[in-house]
């Protein structure tokens, strides 16, 4: 599998991670709120 590859494997593993980073940290900010919204309704 690496061979078929050969180079392009690390521009391509290092592209995917930078995209999912941000979104994790958007995706923690809008869970917070939530969160707390729903303790508080409890």
């Amino acid at each position: 599998m690496k061979r078929a590859y050969g180079g392009p494997p690390s521009r391509k593993k290092q592209q995917s991670p930078p995209p999912q980073p941000p979104p994790n940290d958007e995706t923690n900010g809008d869970e917070p709120p939530q969160d707390e919204q729903e303790e508080v309704t409890s």
